[in-house]
Protein backbone atom coordinates (compact mmCIF):
# COMPACT_ATOMS: atom_id res chain seq x y z
CA UNK A 1 0.00 0.00 0.00
CA UNK A 2 1.31 3.43 -0.85
CA UNK A 3 1.81 6.26 1.60
CA UNK A 4 -0.68 9.04 2.16
CA UNK A 5 1.76 11.48 0.60
CA UNK A 6 1.98 9.42 -2.59
CA UNK A 7 -1.80 9.12 -2.79
CA UNK A 8 -2.23 12.86 -2.23
CA UNK A 9 0.35 13.56 -4.93
CA UNK A 10 -1.55 11.38 -7.42
CA UNK A 11 -4.88 13.00 -6.52
CA UNK A 12 -3.47 16.52 -6.74
CA UNK A 13 -1.96 15.73 -10.13
CA UNK A 14 -5.34 14.40 -11.27
CA UNK A 15 -7.04 17.57 -10.02
CA UNK A 16 -4.64 19.86 -11.86
CA UNK A 17 -4.91 17.84 -15.06
CA UNK A 18 -8.69 17.84 -14.87
CA UNK A 19 -8.74 21.58 -14.12
CA UNK A 20 -6.56 22.17 -17.20
CA UNK A 21 -8.82 19.97 -19.34
CA UNK A 22 -6.22 17.32 -20.12
CA UNK A 23 -7.51 13.99 -21.38
CA UNK A 24 -7.98 11.10 -18.92
CA UNK A 25 -6.49 12.79 -15.85
CA UNK A 26 -7.99 10.06 -13.68
CA UNK A 27 -5.63 7.43 -15.10
CA UNK A 28 -2.91 8.38 -12.61
CA UNK A 29 -5.27 8.12 -9.62
CA UNK A 30 -7.04 4.81 -10.19
CA UNK A 31 -6.96 2.01 -7.66
CA UNK A 32 -7.04 3.99 -4.43
CA UNK A 33 -9.53 3.06 -1.71
CA UNK A 34 -12.78 5.04 -1.96
CA UNK A 35 -12.14 6.53 1.48
CA UNK A 36 -8.95 8.17 0.18
CA UNK A 37 -10.87 10.00 -2.57
CA UNK A 38 -13.40 11.25 -0.02
CA UNK A 39 -10.80 12.30 2.54
CA UNK A 40 -8.79 14.23 -0.04
CA UNK A 41 -11.90 15.82 -1.57
CA UNK A 42 -13.23 16.89 1.81
CA UNK A 43 -9.93 18.62 2.57
CA UNK A 44 -9.19 20.11 -0.85
CA UNK A 45 -10.39 23.65 -0.11
CA UNK A 46 -8.45 23.96 3.17
CA UNK A 47 -5.39 22.52 1.43
CA UNK A 48 -5.61 25.02 -1.42
CA UNK A 49 -6.05 27.89 1.03
CA UNK A 50 -3.05 26.74 3.08
CA UNK A 51 -0.83 26.44 0.03
CA UNK A 52 -2.06 29.28 -2.20
CA UNK A 53 -3.42 31.74 0.34
CA UNK A 54 -6.60 32.29 2.30
CA UNK A 55 -7.95 34.96 -0.07
CA UNK A 56 -8.49 32.71 -3.09
CA UNK A 57 -11.56 33.61 -5.16
CA UNK A 58 -14.54 31.37 -4.46
CA UNK A 59 -14.98 30.78 -8.21
CA UNK A 60 -11.44 29.37 -8.42
CA UNK A 61 -12.03 27.07 -5.45
CA UNK A 62 -15.31 25.88 -6.96
CA UNK A 63 -13.63 25.07 -10.29
CA UNK A 64 -10.91 23.11 -8.47
CA UNK A 65 -13.44 21.14 -6.43
CA UNK A 66 -15.55 20.42 -9.51
CA UNK A 67 -12.47 19.30 -11.44
CA UNK A 68 -11.42 17.05 -8.57
CA UNK A 69 -14.78 15.30 -8.22
CA UNK A 70 -15.10 14.82 -12.00
CA UNK A 71 -11.73 13.11 -12.07
CA UNK A 72 -12.40 11.16 -8.86
CA UNK A 73 -15.72 9.86 -10.17
CA UNK A 74 -13.99 8.58 -13.31
CA UNK A 75 -11.11 7.11 -11.32
CA UNK A 76 -13.50 5.23 -9.03
CA UNK A 77 -15.67 3.93 -11.89
CA UNK A 78 -15.34 0.25 -12.74
CA UNK A 79 -12.95 -0.42 -15.60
Amino acid sequence: MQTGVAAADRLLGMTIASYEGRLAPEAAARGLPRSVYSLFGDNLVPLLKDVLGATLPVAFLARCVDAYWRGAARAMAPQ
